[in-house]
């Protein structure tokens, strides 16, 4: 697919009503996700050092003089942990919500796309855009308007609540490592681990739950989705699959593709 074609033909005629957020009904969809890649790493955002050689009382001197430290005592690596919470390692809810967001808006045409907004953007990976051509449009605001962009509808905009939640992916199943790369040494997830979580869509309709399920992968291309640490650096990194058992997703997201047919393009993200 060309940029050329890749063009909202009528956003006008693709806004949808803003449904009720507390009506309606509401289900839980119980989420499975499995590591594909070698490794996964989702970080806390806090990096702790191994201090291989100790700082003594001059050392401490000379940094409040000359702040510098003697070369000898910068003998210490980088370690960054894994995700946790209460129940062990984890994958936050709002790490899930924003994944599906930005797919969405990057897979549909007539979209809002908060990501990029309208301001060029350099910090971008190539690869990113290698993958997804992003497109650069503009956001809505909610303000008592009847009816507006379908993916600010269901995942919120400013002003207006979304009706769609995720809680912590748990880590239940797999194994953990310890993989320095890039001058530091990071707490990973390995290929086959499994973590178990949930999300729940309010006032929802079959297309609602099948444009999540496509976001996350699910009847997309190969299923893969990019998260993590080194999703687009390293194809060693960051790989996952996503899953919701029990559930007959081919029948969401075709209501999904068939109530937004001719603005949905398939991307494999690799």
């Amino acid at each position: 697919m060309t940029i050329s074609s890749w063009r909202c033909s009528s956003m006008l005629n693709h806004k949808v009503s803003v449904k009720d957020r507390n009506g309606g009904k509401t289900a839980s969809f119980k989420l499975e996700m499995s590591v594909m890649s070698d490794h996964l790493h989702v970080s806390s955002g806090k990096s702790q050092f191994e201090q291989v050689t100790a700082i003594n009382d001059s050392d401490v001197e000379m940094f409040l003089k000359t702040g510098s430290l003697p070369k000898e005592a910068h003998a210490a690596r980088e370690f960054v942990k894994f995700m946790q919470t209460t129940q062990g390692l984890a994958i936050p809810g709002g790490t899930v919500k924003g994944l599906v967001r930005s797919r969405l808006e990057l897979l549909v045409d007539c979209a809002c796309y908060t990501f990029l907004a309208t301001k060029p953007s350099r910090t971008v990976s190539r690869v990113y855009q290698s993958i997804f051509r992003p497109q650069r449009k503009f956001s809505e605001r909610f303000e008592d308007n009847s009816e507006m962009c379908f993916v600010c509808d269901l995942m919120g905009n400013m002003g207006l609540a979304s009706r769609v939640s995720f809680t912590d992916l748990t880590f239940q199943d797999g194994k953990v490592n310890l993989v320095p790369m890039t001058g530091s040494t990071y707490e990973t997830v390995e290929k086959g681990s499994k973590f178990l979580g949930s999300f729940t869509v309010r006032n929802y309709d079959d297309a609602d739950v099948g444009a999540i399920l496509f976001a996350l992968g699910i009847g997309r291309g190969n299923g893969i989705v990019l998260m993590g640490r080194f999703k687009f650096t390293n194809q060693s990194w960051g790989r996952v699959k996503f899953n919701v058992p029990n559930v007959d997703t081919g029948k969401y997201v075709k209501a999904f593709l068939e109530a937004h047919k001719g603005h949905v393009r398939v991307v494999e993200e690799r």
